[in-house]
């Protein structure tokens, strides 16, 4: 009786074993919470879409250009040497510095931001807005009479087409050893046109908009945008006209919406 007495007293009752699993339980679960801390929201650390970055120039970006055309990159000009040096070659030829950003060849390509367009594309669109039949080459399927010189604007902000074109008056007659005053574009108090305002105006016959993300040429070339469209000169008709201008007469210019009549001769466009 006493021995059984004895193994009673000294092994562990039930309700201390459950009591002392239950405890361990409770530090256990406790202690997996208090470590582990509280559970993030996957949702505020994922990295924004792809689709809501803001591209140099807005659209999709494309496939590594593959044509033929040899090609001339805007964004490239503050760092390829060799590139920038045939640029200020083919403005030397123009008399002009900073005015256009480039001068591409109509065998060449452009390329700004993401888009890279052939100038054969743009070449086309602006003799289609203009009502022109293109003559072509046969062998080469370039226009006939070899390529063509098209001076080539990207649009930043703050600017017109008004002011883009007077810089490109200023920078040309500044190479001349003219100076332009800076409202030589406004007119008189008379409230008649200047020349240089009359050359300014005309010259919207002779300038195309260029819409990066459209492929389209604008009808109308006051709607410009920064990084999306490109201003479009024909270098041969821009200054072809230009040689012709002596500043000292250029008050006597006479512009009847259509046709610029120079001070010596008669000449349209």
């Amino acid at each position: 009786m006493s021995d059984k007495t004895g193994l009673q007293t000294s092994g562990p009752k039930p309700l201390a074993i459950a009591i002392i699993l239950l405890v361990a339980a409770v530090v256990g679960i406790a202690g997996y919470f208090l470590f582990r801390g509280p559970q993030r929201q996957e949702t505020s650390i994922r990295p924004a879409p792809a689709e809501t970055a803001t591209p140099l120039v807005a659209g999709p970006p494309e496939a590594a250009y593959s044509g033929p055309e040899r090609v001339i990159d805007y964004d490239r000009m503050k760092y390829d040497e060799g590139q920038s040096a045939l640029m200020a070659l083919r403005k030397e030829k123009y008399g002009i510095n900073e005015s256009l950003d480039l001068i591409v060849a109509s065998d060449e390509a452009l390329r700004v931001g993401q888009r890279t367009v052939s100038m054969k594309e743009i070449f086309e669109k602006v003799a289609e807005a203009r009502g022109l039949v293109l003559e072509r080459n046969i062998q080469t399927d370039l226009p006939a009479g070899g390529p063509e010189d098209f001076g080539i604007h990207v649009v930043q902000p703050g600017d017109n087409i008004w002011n883009i074109h007077f810089r490109i008056l200023k920078d040309f007659f500044g190479n001349k050893g003219v100076s332009l005053a800076p409202r030589a574009d406004q007119p008189a108090p008379t409230g008649k046109s200047s020349g240089v305002g009359k050359i300014l105006k005309f010259s919207e016959n002779l300038v195309h908009i260029y819409n990066l993300n459209t492929g389209n040429i604008e009808a109308d070339i006051n709607l410009i945008a920064p990084n999306e469209k490109i201003v479009v000169y024909n270098m041969s008709e821009v200054f072809i006209l230009l040689d012709k201008l002596d500043y000292s007469q250029v008050n006597l210019i006479q512009f009847d919406g259509d046709t610029l009549w120079l001070p010596a001769a008669q000449n349209s466009r």
